[in-house]
């Protein structure tokens, strides 16, 4: 009899860096952390690769259409959730693409999209992209958040 395997939710994450500052969005009517600012993100699809999850989703959030060559994975976070006792594997492309074009186009899942300044980053921000932030600035490959 075959064993049923361990299956965890994956997400993709598109962080943005230009001129010292990262693109975030705040979330809105969700139903998790709305009112709180992350980045371009969701979970993948299946039978998609996670590049393809992570430019459909930069697409369908902030209208900005990439390239398979305009991104790179830079970190792969495991995320232990509190607040739902879930847990998900969270992995994050970065790219050096201009991103000046980018703009809302979930409206009802978005309220305000900027850039901010990595020094000053919102104080309501989802604080495992907060955390992701400070380790990828850190060039840290892996991380464990929230398990504690």
């Amino acid at each position: 009899m075959a064993k049923d395997r361990y299956k965890i939710p994956i997400a993709v994450h598109l962080v943005a860096f230009q001129k010292g500052k990262a693109l975030l969005l705040r979330r809105f009517n969700t139903g998790y952390r709305d009112g709180y600012y992350s980045v371009p993100s969701g979970h993948i699809d299946g039978k998609e690769s996670l590049t393809q999850a992570a430019l459909r989703e930069t697409l369908e959030e902030i209208g900005i259409k990439l390239k398979p060559n305009h991104i790179k994975m830079v970190h792969t976070q495991h995320v232990g959730l509190r607040e739902n006792n879930k847990e998900y594997l969270m992995l994050y492309f970065t790219t050096n693409h201009k991103l000046d074009d980018a703009k809302i186009m979930e409206k009802d899942k978005c309220d305000d999209l900027r850039w901010f300044p990595l020094n000053n980053l919102p104080v309501k921000m989802v604080p495992y992209v907060r955390e992701a932030i400070k380790q990828i600035r850190h060039k840290t490959i892996y991380s464990e958040t929230a398990w504690k």
